[in-house]
Protein backbone atom coordinates (compact mmCIF):
# COMPACT_ATOMS: atom_id res chain seq x y z
CA UNK A 1 0.00 0.00 0.00
CA UNK A 2 2.77 2.28 0.63
CA UNK A 3 3.80 1.96 -3.00
CA UNK A 4 0.48 3.26 -4.08
CA UNK A 5 0.75 6.28 -1.89
CA UNK A 6 4.14 7.07 -3.17
CA UNK A 7 2.89 6.96 -6.78
CA UNK A 8 0.06 9.31 -5.87
CA UNK A 9 2.37 11.74 -4.26
CA UNK A 10 4.55 11.83 -7.33
CA UNK A 11 1.55 12.47 -9.53
CA UNK A 12 0.27 15.31 -7.29
CA UNK A 13 3.69 16.76 -6.69
CA UNK A 14 4.54 20.10 -8.24
CA UNK A 15 6.82 19.78 -11.19
CA UNK A 16 10.43 20.59 -10.83
CA UNK A 17 11.95 23.71 -12.27
CA UNK A 18 13.33 21.92 -15.31
CA UNK A 19 9.86 20.65 -16.36
CA UNK A 20 8.12 24.12 -16.64
CA UNK A 21 9.50 25.12 -20.06
CA UNK A 22 8.04 21.96 -21.66
CA UNK A 23 4.59 22.69 -20.24
CA UNK A 24 4.78 26.33 -21.39
CA UNK A 25 5.73 25.15 -24.83
CA UNK A 26 2.72 22.80 -24.89
CA UNK A 27 0.44 25.57 -23.68
CA UNK A 28 1.68 27.86 -26.46
CA UNK A 29 1.20 25.19 -29.07
CA UNK A 30 -2.26 24.45 -27.66
CA UNK A 31 -3.21 28.11 -27.84
CA UNK A 32 -1.92 28.31 -31.40
CA UNK A 33 -3.83 25.17 -32.29
CA UNK A 34 -7.02 26.64 -30.80
CA UNK A 35 -6.45 29.88 -32.74
CA UNK A 36 -6.00 27.90 -35.96
CA UNK A 37 -9.13 25.88 -35.27
CA UNK A 38 -11.01 29.14 -34.53
CA UNK A 39 -9.80 30.64 -37.82
CA UNK A 40 -10.84 27.50 -39.70
CA UNK A 41 -14.28 27.57 -38.07
CA UNK A 42 -14.71 31.29 -38.68
CA UNK A 43 -13.56 30.82 -42.30
CA UNK A 44 -16.18 28.07 -42.74
CA UNK A 45 -18.82 30.37 -41.21
CA UNK A 46 -17.69 33.15 -43.52
CA UNK A 47 -17.88 30.86 -46.57
CA UNK A 48 -21.35 29.65 -45.50
CA UNK A 49 -22.49 33.27 -45.17
CA UNK A 50 -21.03 34.06 -48.59
CA UNK A 51 -22.90 31.08 -50.10
CA UNK A 52 -26.16 32.27 -48.52
CA UNK A 53 -25.58 35.80 -49.81
CA UNK A 54 -24.76 34.48 -53.30
CA UNK A 55 -27.90 32.34 -53.33
CA UNK A 56 -30.02 35.34 -52.27
CA UNK A 57 -28.45 37.52 -54.96
CA UNK A 58 -29.12 34.82 -57.56
CA UNK A 59 -32.80 34.58 -56.53
CA UNK A 60 -33.16 38.36 -56.75
CA UNK A 61 -31.42 38.44 -60.15
CA UNK A 62 -33.77 35.74 -61.48
CA UNK A 63 -36.78 37.70 -60.21
CA UNK A 64 -35.52 40.88 -61.88
CA UNK A 65 -34.92 38.96 -65.11
CA UNK A 66 -38.53 37.74 -65.01
CA UNK A 67 -39.78 41.30 -64.49
CA UNK A 68 -37.61 42.50 -67.38
CA UNK A 69 -38.93 39.72 -69.65
CA UNK A 70 -42.54 40.61 -68.78
CA UNK A 71 -41.79 44.27 -69.51
CA UNK A 72 -40.23 43.35 -72.85
CA UNK A 73 -43.29 41.27 -73.80
CA UNK A 74 -45.65 44.10 -72.85
CA UNK A 75 -43.49 46.52 -74.86
CA UNK A 76 -43.52 44.25 -77.91
CA UNK A 77 -47.31 43.83 -77.75
CA UNK A 78 -47.69 47.61 -77.37
CA UNK A 79 -45.43 48.16 -80.36
CA UNK A 80 -47.55 45.80 -82.44
CA UNK A 81 -50.65 47.75 -81.38
CA UNK A 82 -49.03 51.03 -82.40
CA UNK A 83 -47.95 49.60 -85.76
CA UNK A 84 -51.47 48.25 -86.34
CA UNK A 85 -53.03 51.62 -85.56
CA UNK A 86 -50.56 53.33 -87.92
CA UNK A 87 -51.53 50.96 -90.74
CA UNK A 88 -55.23 51.58 -90.09
CA UNK A 89 -54.61 55.34 -89.98
CA UNK A 90 -52.73 55.19 -93.29
CA UNK A 91 -55.58 53.27 -94.95
CA UNK A 92 -58.13 55.77 -93.60
CA UNK A 93 -56.00 58.71 -94.79
CA UNK A 94 -55.72 57.19 -98.29
CA UNK A 95 -59.50 56.65 -98.41
CA UNK A 96 -60.11 60.23 -97.24
CA UNK A 97 -57.73 61.55 -99.90
CA UNK A 98 -59.46 59.58 -102.65
CA UNK A 99 -62.86 60.83 -101.44
CA UNK A 100 -61.59 64.42 -101.38
CA UNK A 101 -60.20 64.14 -104.91
CA UNK A 102 -63.44 62.57 -106.17
CA UNK A 103 -65.59 65.20 -104.44
CA UNK A 104 -63.62 68.11 -105.91
CA UNK A 105 -63.09 66.84 -109.45
CA UNK A 106 -65.15 67.74 -112.48
CA UNK A 107 -68.32 65.70 -112.84
CA UNK A 108 -69.83 65.84 -116.29
CA UNK A 109 -73.40 64.63 -116.31
CA UNK A 110 -76.34 64.80 -118.72
CA UNK A 111 -78.94 67.37 -117.89
CA UNK A 112 -81.78 66.03 -119.99
CA UNK A 113 -82.57 64.00 -123.06
CA UNK A 114 -85.54 65.11 -125.12
CA UNK A 115 -87.13 64.52 -128.45
CA UNK A 116 -88.27 67.55 -130.30
CA UNK A 117 -91.12 65.40 -131.61
CA UNK A 118 -91.98 61.74 -131.58
CA UNK A 119 -89.95 60.23 -134.37
CA UNK A 120 -91.87 58.63 -137.18
CA UNK A 121 -88.84 57.03 -138.79
CA UNK A 122 -88.75 53.30 -139.41
CA UNK A 123 -87.06 51.26 -136.63
CA UNK A 124 -83.96 50.63 -138.72
CA UNK A 125 -83.01 54.29 -139.07
CA UNK A 126 -81.03 56.28 -136.52
CA UNK A 127 -82.86 58.55 -134.17
CA UNK A 128 -81.13 61.71 -133.01
CA UNK A 129 -81.60 62.66 -129.37
CA UNK A 130 -79.90 65.86 -128.18
CA UNK A 131 -78.36 65.42 -124.70
CA UNK A 132 -76.88 68.56 -123.09
CA UNK A 133 -74.13 68.00 -120.48
CA UNK A 134 -73.13 70.15 -117.55
CA UNK A 135 -70.13 70.16 -115.17
CA UNK A 136 -71.65 69.60 -111.73
CA UNK A 137 -68.27 69.15 -110.02
CA UNK A 138 -66.04 71.72 -108.30
CA UNK A 139 -63.14 71.90 -110.76
CA UNK A 140 -63.18 72.87 -114.41
CA UNK A 141 -63.52 70.03 -116.88
CA UNK A 142 -60.41 70.00 -119.06
CA UNK A 143 -59.44 67.26 -121.48
CA UNK A 144 -62.87 65.65 -121.10
CA UNK A 145 -64.24 62.89 -123.24
CA UNK A 146 -67.65 61.32 -123.37
CA UNK A 147 -68.02 57.58 -123.27
CA UNK A 148 -71.45 56.33 -124.10
CA UNK A 149 -73.22 53.21 -125.04
CA UNK A 150 -76.75 52.42 -125.95
CA UNK A 151 -78.95 50.34 -123.74
CA UNK A 152 -82.61 49.87 -123.17
CA UNK A 153 -84.72 49.12 -120.15
CA UNK A 154 -88.18 47.66 -120.29
CA UNK A 155 -90.91 50.03 -119.18
CA UNK A 156 -92.01 47.61 -116.47
CA UNK A 157 -88.44 47.02 -115.09
CA UNK A 158 -88.11 46.74 -111.33
CA UNK A 159 -85.98 49.03 -109.22
CA UNK A 160 -83.39 46.26 -108.72
CA UNK A 161 -83.07 45.72 -112.49
CA UNK A 162 -82.59 49.45 -113.09
CA UNK A 163 -80.09 49.70 -110.22
CA UNK A 164 -78.09 46.74 -111.56
CA UNK A 165 -77.74 48.40 -114.98
CA UNK A 166 -76.76 51.73 -113.41
CA UNK A 167 -74.20 50.02 -111.18
CA UNK A 168 -72.67 48.17 -114.14
CA UNK A 169 -72.29 51.42 -116.09
CA UNK A 170 -70.87 53.21 -113.04
CA UNK A 171 -68.30 50.45 -112.57
CA UNK A 172 -67.38 50.77 -116.24
CA UNK A 173 -66.96 54.55 -115.93
CA UNK A 174 -64.69 54.25 -112.88
CA UNK A 175 -62.57 51.59 -114.58
CA UNK A 176 -61.58 53.98 -117.38
CA UNK A 177 -58.11 55.40 -116.74
CA UNK A 178 -57.70 59.13 -116.60
CA UNK A 179 -55.46 60.41 -119.40
CA UNK A 180 -53.51 63.56 -118.58
CA UNK A 181 -51.64 65.15 -121.38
Amino acid sequence: MQDHRHDRQEANATPKHSQHPANDKLRGEWAGFQADVGEILSEEDHQAAQRKLGAAQLRIAKGLNRITAIGAIVGAVSSLGIIGSLVITKIAADDAHMALVAANRAWISPVSATFGAIPNAPPTEAITVPVPFRNTGHEPATDASIVSSGDSIAIDATYDQIHTKEQAFEDYCFSISVSKG
